[in-house]
């Protein structure tokens, strides 16, 4: 973009150094050529196409090179020289002219209103007229004769016929433009089909104004300035060619590798990419700069560091040691790492530990017992003050909801699915049971079943004062009463009905595995509260070993109940820590999430409040699509990604539209070994795509 280079350069314009041993590319001026240009067929104050995303017409004038024979050659150019303020003058005169019902050109004629009293027929012949009289004055070259369709007619009567880009040119930096073809060959024809074909190519950027053909007439004075590559010399503005920075920017593009690869031209390799300072200054690297120097990193603006990331790759390309890497940069850094991992027997995450002090290491495996229990919901922690009966309510809720969304994701063997009723069965008896201070689900389960400790439950919420009497849950619980009427009258509940058997059938799936019967019942092992973890500088890694969990369903169940403890902890450390930028970062690492689908559902949420909450995921695949659903959501939400080298082609496909033109399938197909293509997202929505050497190892 012109306009940023010239914010950029100005200052420093006398410390830009140029290579002394640059090769100058002759232009050579014989007989068996023809040089033209391409033109405005209006005044410069009707703009032409400004938004382009494709390499238009870049690429239908390199196309030009499949018409040239073995001896013929076509040579391209676009000369500018950028103009002093006083342009805008023209342009507002211009402006001001057309706004008037005066057709603005490229010489001051006085034509007042001829259209409007003699039509189309008779302003013809009086333009013809004043043309001969012009040509006189200013010589062949210098007119420019005007097109009186109705068109053009129509255009002047509404102002409204005006683009976006013409009514904003005037606002812009101007450049005085000459776009030149030069075509050699022994057959004339031939020189002017090639030029023809040229003209052609710029009908993409057509607008407000179109650019039509001129032969250059190859007087002395043409040809030295087509050979020292100079302007043509146009004394005042309104004979110019002056197009905005906006205009520029699709006349001076590179050619993609793609259009190299179709053409036949040499590429050199990966270009160095300058990527942005928020990716130059951090203490995760990315990798080391291809084609550069320096090394990329994660930004440590916690923003941008929050959002999540996915590295894709295929086994042996890297993944595993790259995981070992950002954990450890990540703990030096001063962050909290979360490493779950349930792949084989967890010989990555014993990798990982090896590089962390050990008094900065919990090791939560799973195979030796855990509790299926809230201990970020501690009503210890609520103070008694004038806020303790809304705060405990809330926190009710809050558990409520874990239950409700853990419950409904098992759905082993006969497990029906819930019904409005059985949701409400099942969030009274939750509510219930976490008041009276019973926060493992099993007691919920015994709610449910036992009548007696359902009694013991209600007294000790009703002696609280929370609820009103008539409240509905303890109408509810009262309904799941099997009762008796004695001799005397008297009702008296002597079991549990019915009512809550769809619910039971959830807990009852759980119990009949010995493994998530023992989480069920309570064993007070393995738990820890994940509020306090996340402010501490520690490595913590949640084992399941696959010798143990040897299933994906029960792996499921563990992570959907991991995971939404998780997000329970960074609501419940924002609540103690409101400034965010005061809380740690927390690194939470999920290899091949999308094994586990319960798991996966669950992270849609998840991942649209990382930031908020100071948490980031780390994502591993061996390609996109195995995120299923989670797939949007990841991408919508702003995913970071590495697409390591070797994986396969359809993940750069699926993200064509964020890597742009810098890239395509050849570039991650010749990626060399233990590097990445990375799209990362920046400030304002920008995405930076480069390609780095994963960092050295620790």
């Amino acid at each position: 973009n012109l306009e940023s280079t010239k914010k950029i350069y100005t200052k420093y314009i006398d410390k830009i150094k140029f290579d002394d041993d640059m090769k100058e590319y002759n232009i050579e001026i014989d007989k068996n050529m023809t040089a033209a240009e391409v033109v405005n067929k209006e005044h410069f104050m009707f703009s032409l196409k400004t938004t382009n995303k494709g390499l238009e017409p870049l690429k239908y004038i390199l196309d030009l090179k499949r018409h040239l024979k073995e001896d013929e050659k076509f040579i391209y150019q676009v000369i500018i020289e950028p103009l002093t303020s006083d342009w805008w003058q023209n342009y507002t005169q211009a402006y001001t002219k057309f706004k008037n019902g005066k057709m603005p050109k490229k010489f001051q004629l006085k034509l007042k209103d001829i259209f409007r009293i003699f039509g189309n027929v008779t302003l013809d012949g009086a333009l013809e007229l004043l043309y001969c009289l012009e040509e006189i004055i200013f010589g062949p070259d210098g007119v420019e004769k005007i097109d009186t369709t109705d068109d053009d007619v129509n255009l002047i009567r509404r102002e409204k016929g005006l683009r976006r880009a013409t009514l904003e040119k005037g606002s812009e930096k101007g450049f005085e433009t000459s776009i030149r073809g030069i075509m050699y060959s022994r057959s004339e024809s031939r020189r002017n089909f090639i030029m023809e074909q040229f003209s052609n190519c710029f009908g993409c950027i057509d607008l407000d104004n179109t650019l039509e053909l001129r032969y250059i007439k190859n007087t002395k004075e043409n040809l030295k300035r087509i050979e020292n590559r100079e302007l043509f010399w146009r004394p005042l503005n309104d004979m110019k060619m002056i197009l905005s920075v906006s205009e520029l920017q699709n006349l001076l593009q590179l050619p993609q590798i793609t259009l190299q690869k179709e053409l036949g031209m040499e590429r050199l390799d990966f270009a160095e990419i300058n990527i942005p300072k928020e990716l130059q200054d951090g203490y995760i690297p990315i990798g080391n700069i291809y084609g550069g120097k320096g090394e990329a990193y994660w930004s440590r603006i916690k923003d941008l560091l929050c959002l999540s990331k996915a590295i894709v790759a295929v086994k042996g390309a890297g993944k595993s040691t790259y995981f070992e890497k950002y954990v450890y940069n990540a703990w030096k850094g001063g962050d909290c790492i979360i490493y779950f991992d349930y792949i084989e027997n967890n010989k990555n995450a014993w990798e990982v530990a090896k590089h962390i002090p050990k008094e900065d290491v919990s090791i939560l495996d799973l195979s030796k017992g855990f509790t299926f229990d809230y201990p970020e919901l501690n009503i210890d922690t609520i103070p008694k003050d004038e806020e303790y009966e809304r705060t405990i309510k809330r926190f009710a809720s809050d558990y409520c909801m874990l239950i409700e969304k853990f419950i409904n994701t098992i759905n082993i063997g006969d497990a029906q699915p819930l019904t409005a009723n059985m949701r409400n069965i099942l969030i009274s008896a939750c509510s219930l049971t976490f008041l009276a201070g019973y926060t493992d689900m099993y007691s919920i389960y015994k709610v449910l079943t036992n009548y007696r400790f359902r009694y013991t439950v209600i007294e000790k919420v009703k002696e609280m004062n929370i609820y009103r009497e008539d409240d509905f849950r303890f109408e509810i619980m009262k309904s799941l009463d099997e009762v008796k009427v004695s001799k005397n009258g008297k009702v008296n509940a002597v079991g549990t009905n019915e009512k809550a058997d769809r619910v039971l059938d959830r807990f009852n799936a759980l119990m009949r595995d010995s493994r998530t019967e023992e989480m069920l019942l309570g064993i007070d092992r393995n738990n820890v509260n994940f509020v306090d973890i996340f402010e501490q500088n520690k490595v913590v890694l949640v084992l399941m070993p696959e010798d143990y969990f040897t299933d994906y369903e029960l792996k499921d169940i563990v992570m959907t109940y991991f995971l939404s403890r998780m997000k329970l902890a960074g609501q419940k450390r924002a609540a103690l820590i409101p400034n965010r930028e005061k809380r740690k970062v927390v690194h939470i690492m999920l290899d091949e999430i999308h094994q586990l689908d319960n798991s996966a559902s669950l992270m849609i949420k998840n991942v649209a409040e990382d930031r908020k909450f100071r948490t980031t995921y780390v994502f591993t695949c061996q390609f996109l699509k195995q995120f299923g659903r989670l797939w949007e959501p990841l991408k919508g939400t702003g995913c970071n990604f590495m697409l390591l080298a070797g994986c396969e082609k359809e993940n750069f496909n699926l993200l064509k539209e964020e890597i742009g033109n810098e890239f395509n399938i050849d570039d991650l197909i010749k990626m060399p070994v233990w590097h990445s293509l990375n799209i990362i997202r920046g400030r304002e929505k920008t995405i930076s795509t480069f390609i780095t050497k994963l960092p050295a190892l620790i």
